[in-house]
């Protein structure tokens, strides 16, 4: 992805999330957005390499 300078191979969004009011009812999509979110910073630092 030319925009953040990294290859990522996954979605970074998660579908339907948007729709969800309160999101401690889905501590499983929390943890997904955590663990995307933690590759992408790993990516875009330097701390995972592809």
């Amino acid at each position: 992805c030319d925009i953040i300078d990294c290859r990522y191979d996954d979605e970074l969004l998660i579908r339907d999330m948007d729709h969800k009011v309160d999101l401690d009812q889905f501590p499983d999509l929390m943890n997904e957005a955590y663990q995307k979110g933690f590759r992408l910073g790993g990516l875009l630092t330097g701390v995972f390499q592809e």
